[in-house]
């Protein structure tokens, strides 16, 4: 086997947490940089939620395996106190919810 130089060691390094035990809720968790953050905790052993605005995982064409999934409507405070009921213990909280909207906003007016 040949000798790595010090430049491909630190290329090939992997840093590995375990979270099992760890209770994570990631608001935003069905797309994007959310839902790679819930499967990495996921993946890391934690028992993870994740939140989005549809009624039912199913309607997400994102595999959404091995998380616990909530409604969340951040507007709602009856929809943000449904999701608190779910937690007696929460460890983690990444509040990665947000909006896009089509053409941009402007906070100007």
């Amino acid at each position: 086997m040949a000798e790595e130089t010090d430049h491909e060691l630190r290329m090939s390094a992997r840093v590995v947490f375990d979270f099992t035990g760890t209770r994570a809720l990631i608001t935003g968790g069905t797309s994007g940089i959310g839902h790679a953050t819930a499967m990495l905790f996921r993946d890391a052993g934690a028992d993870v939620t994740i939140t989005g605005t549809r009624s039912d995982a199913g309607e997400y064409d994102t595999d959404l395996s091995g998380m616990a999934y909530a409604q969340l409507v951040l507007t709602d405070p009856a929809s943000i106190d449904a999701v608190k009921a779910h937690f007696d213990v929460l460890d983690v909280l990444i509040n990665n919810a947000g909006a896009n909207f089509p053409g941009g906003l402007d906070e100007s007016a």
